[in-house]
């Protein structure tokens, strides 16, 4: 035991003086020795639990590092008894099943090995995406969220303001959205005009057009006329689900056709590309993204992706994906999820959780411009509302249905979108911005999401772009002194006198200006309001929007807290300063919709580590969340097999 508090005491002497991330790596290898040397012993981990995450208990995705030779890249799938399924060559990921006998507990295993394959970069299980509905019929009367009269009962106004943006451009056949979900019904009534043809496939025939057997532009898929199944490898992304016919409906319906109902926007063609039935997963929908791409380069004019689907478990590929379609100029409009949720707390919901300029997140408001009850929502990690309760949409078989959830309110905002570039061509950025800047900002929704309000297209399309705008501030926490980032548009070169950045009524140190993006320290002082802390830009030509910042706790994210080690997995808790401190932990199983903290104490000087079983945790599909009164040292640290093998996980400071 005195062995062990002389190595803490010598740890956090080299931390006080210097914090970084090398030191953290010291800090593992002390406590590796403290553990032998107190006489602890890494108890037995529970093995996982069966749960919903995955299509199946033995598929993974993984990458190589450049330069592994193919010999022990094929040592390594005879090794773990693997068998090919999928390359995608764009980007470097192999879609691997293990032999039909291996399940979950199996699968945790091998990626553990994996991961510490020396030719290995990265591998993760091939995680499960959901449709994000709410199960819940001549129609236009009964499209509030593009009219809302107060038909249903709801506030007169509360409406995306379509009617006035249909004045300006009702959209563009030149625009492309792609609508990732189950498929499209592309011979529904309402649809088929508006739906993509591919031109590489043979679409002349006059009985079967794009029917050919054939696959014409050699792209591995044959007749893939309207867009690809990646569920089931095929070319017919025919939808037998009616989730994603609901989505497509609402970004774009043909209107003024004198059938059913109109979409946002009149004129656009839809891609359809199947990757849920019902459910799917990431690599499916890699899948789909590569399919974007091909076609982009192509020359398609693919501008939007709707993503309405969505789960708790982060992927490095998808994300990587996602930033993939970023740069070539693609947004993303995703749906906030159904849990009810704040995402800037514990709870994540992904791809709209990731962090990316391209992803526009969606929540969901009902009639009264109140946020729906089952709603995520987070200032920091939700954009923007539209309505999403009772939406009336196409359906299977040339019919027509309601739905609620938020899978609703993201393909409003591709509508939006479309219309945006149907318009004029924009920037990624600009195309966000005005998302963003042209919403019916209200009190309901005030603090609760980035833009304080709801989907306004009209507004949308004739915002005034002039002057800063933020994107984003990172860390999102902190206390005085603590240097934080500004990302966003127009903020010049900062030498004028009128260039400055407020927190509340003080101004802040700057330490680095850009016209993208500023660098500064919070300001100390006991003025500062603690409901409402505000970081805004002021330059010659005006002030920015209000970013909240909170300055009463640290908050930190463990993106992987796995706790199937059988030598142990620790939470490692360092207090860097002189006076007590106290954390908060949440933990639970990923999917929770409830997680109860736990407080640790930190005394000064203090490290702690703390085995994640001891919060319950179990197997790898964990969620791991800090929040502290002061800056504190948060990583996981994970033993293996080999002698003095561990691997480290740093916390995300948000």
């Amino acid at each position: 035991m005195i062995m062990e508090k002389l190595l803490v005491l010598a740890t956090i002497v080299l931390l006080i003086f210097v914090k970084s991330t090398r030191l953290h790596i010291w800090l593992i290898l002390i406590l590796f020795c403290a553990i032998i040397h107190s006489g602890k012993t890494a108890a037995m981990v529970g093995l996982p639990k069966p749960s919903d995450n995955y299509p199946t208990d033995t598929e993974i995705l993984i990458r190589y590092k450049e330069g592994a030779s193919f010999d022990r890249r094929r040592a390594l799938s005879t090794t773990h008894g693997f068998k090919p399924i999928h390359y995608f060559e764009r980007f470097g990921i192999h879609r691997w099943q293990l032999k039909e006998s291996a399940g979950k507990v199996l699968r945790e295993q091998v990626l553990t090995r994996l991961r510490e394959e020396p030719e290995v970069e990265w591998a993760e299980p091939n995680y499960s995406r959901y449709p994000l509905i709410v199960p819940n019929d001549q129609m236009f009367d009964s499209l509030w969220h593009l009219v809302n009269t107060g038909q249903s009962g709801g506030t007169p106004g509360a409406d995306i303001q379509a009617v006035d943006a249909w004045d300006m451009t009702t959209g563009d056949s030149d625009v492309v959205v792609a609508i990732l979900d189950s498929g499209i019904d592309y011979t529904h009534p309402d649809l088929r005009k508006n739906m993509w043809h591919n031109p590489g496939e043979d679409w002349t025939a006059e009985d079967t057009p794009g029917n050919n057997g054939i696959d014409d532009d050699h792209n591995g898929y044959i007749d893939d006329y309207y867009g690809i199944d990646a569920a089931n490898d095929s070319g017919n992304p025919i939808d037998t689900y009616g989730h994603g016919t609901h989505v497509a409906g609402i970004v774009g319906a043909a209107g003024n056709n004198g059938v059913g109902i109109t979409g946002v926007t009149w004129h656009v063609q839809l891609m359809a590309l199947k990757f849920l039935d019902p459910y799917g997963s990431v690599a499916d929908e890699i899948e789909c993204i590569s399919y974007i791409l091909d076609q982009k380069e192509k020359g398609i004019p693919v501008r939007v992706v709707n993503a309405s689907f969505g789960d708790s478990l982060s992927s490095r590929f998808e994300k990587e994906a996602i930033e993939s379609l970023m740069s070539a100029g693609i947004m993303m409009s995703t749906s906030a999820g159904n849990a009810g949720s704040d995402l800037d707390g514990w709870k994540n919901s992904y791809p709209a959780s990731y962090a990316l300029q391209n992803i526009i997140s969606v929540a969901a408001s009902d009639n009264n411009d109140r946020l729906a009850s089952f709603s995520n929502y987070g200032f920091h990690s939700v954009d923007v509302a539209a309505p999403g309760v009772e939406i009336l949409s196409t359906y299977l078989n040339g019919s027509y249905d309601t739905l609620s959830g938020t899978s609703m309110v993201a393909p409003q905002v591709s509508g939006a979108l479309a219309l945006l570039y149907a318009q004029k061509p924009r920037s990624v950025e600009e195309a966000r911005e005005r998302i963003l800047r042209g919403v019916d900002r209200n009190d309901y929704l005030s603090g609760r999401l980035f833009s304080n309000g709801r989907l306004n297209v009209f507004k949308a399309l004739t915002v005034d772009l002039r002057g800063p705008y933020i994107f984003s501030v990172f860390p999102i926490s902190g206390s005085p002194g603590t240097e934080v980032t500004i990302t966003g548009v127009r903020f010049r070169d900062g030498n004028t006198p009128e260039s400055r950045v407020t927190f509340g009524d003080m101004e802040a140190t700057i330490t680095n200006w850009g016209d993208t993006q500023i660098a500064c320290l919070i300001p100390h002082g006991t003025d500062v309001p603690p409901d409402g802390n505000a970081i805004k830009v002021h330059i010659a030509s005006g002030v920015s929007n209000a970013v909240l910042f909170d300055t009463t706790s640290y908050r930190y994210h463990l993106p992987f807290a796995p706790a199937n080690s059988p030598w142990g997995s620790y939470l490692i808790l360092c207090n860097y300063g002189l006076e007590t401190v106290n954390a908060r932990v949440f933990a639970g199983p990923s999917g929770s919709y409830v997680i109860e903290p736990q407080t640790e104490v930190l005394y000064p000087w203090e490290v702690i580590y703390v085995n994640l079983k001891d919060y319950g945790l179990t197997g790898n599909e964990n969620l791991l969340w800090v929040e502290s009164e002061k800056d504190i040292g948060v990583d996981i640290i994970v033993f293996n097999a080999q002698p003095g093998g561990f691997t480290m996980i740093p916390a995300q400071r948000r």
